[in-house]
C-alpha cells in the first residue's frame, strides 16, 4: 500500500517556494506602498510651504487690498481664513459697513467650522446697527463713582 510522503519541513525551501509563487504581488504591493508614502510626503511638503507662504504674506499685509490678495491666492489656508476677518475689520474702520458684512458672511459660508465663526456672527450683529458718530467709546467713557 502506497502512502503519501509527509510535506517538507524545510523552512528555507518553503520560503523560496512562497517567494517564487508570490514575488510579483509582493513587489507590486511594496511599490504601491512606496508610491503612497512618496505622494503623501510630497503633499505634506507642498501644504506646509503653501501655508508658510500664506502666513508670510498675511504678516506683511496692512490694508484691505493686501488682505484681499491673501484671500485670492491662499483661500484654503488658515491665513486665508484670518485674512477674511482682517479684511472685514479694515472695511469697518473705513466705514464700509455693507462690504464688511458681506466679507464676514463669505467667511462664515466658506469656513463654517472655523473657531472664529461665532466672533464673525457677533461682528455682523454689531455692523447691523453701526454706532452714531458722537457715541462715546469704551476707552473714553468715564463712569461716575
Amino acid at each position: 500500500m502506497a502512502t503519501a510522503s509527509p510535506p517538507s519541513r524545510d523552512v528555507a525551501l518553503e520560503t523560496r517556494v512562497f517567494w517564487e509563487r508570490f514575488k510579483n504581488q509582493i513587489a507590486a504591493a511594496v511599490i504601491l506602498v512606496l508610491l503612497g508614502i512618496i505622494g503623501f510626503t510630497g503633499y505634506r511638503f507642498y501644504s506646509d510651504r503653501r501655508s508658510a507662504a500664506a502666513s508670510a504674506l498675511l504678516a506683511g499685509a496692512k490694508n484691505a487690498q493686501e488682505y484681499q490678495q491673501v484671500i485670492v491666492r491662499y483661500s484654503n489656508t488658515a491665513a486665508g481664513a484670518d485674512a477674511y476677518l482682517l479684511l472685514a475689520e479694515a472695511q469697518r474702520s473705513e466705514k464700509k459697513f455693507p462690504e464688511a458684512n458681506t466679507t464676514l458672511q463669505a467667511f462664515i459660508t466658506k469656513y463654517p467650522k472655523h473657531e472664529l465663526v461665532s466672533t464673525a456672527r457677533m461682528a455682523m450683529a454689531q455692523l447691523a446697527v453701526p454706532p452714531p458718530e458722537d457715541a462715546p467709546t469704551a476707552v473714553g467713557l468715564v463712569l461716575p463713582v
